[in-house]
């Protein structure tokens, strides 16, 4: 197997694998698309704001140097 045919077989597993997600997300939102877009929009807000206040999780956030929006 030469590399094009390994990257080919990656990005099939890789299509393969966000499709099945995606068929997840619906199927938890009894098929609704619109309310599993709205999920996922919302989960990705909150993980953004943990990942935020993870980052700034020590002296600086006492400091008040930055703030969630700084970096978006």
């Amino acid at each position: 197997m030469n590399a094009s045919q390994c990257s080919k077989k990656s990005e099939a597993e890789t299509t393969a694998l966000v499709e099945a997600e995606v068929a997840e997300a619906i199927a938890s939102c009894g098929g609704d698309v619109r309310a599993a877009l709205h999920a996922t929009l919302i989960a990705n807000a909150y993980l953004r704001g943990a990942g935020c206040a993870r980052h700034l999780n020590g002296s600086r956030r006492f400091r008040g140097q930055r703030s969630c929006n700084d970096y978006d």
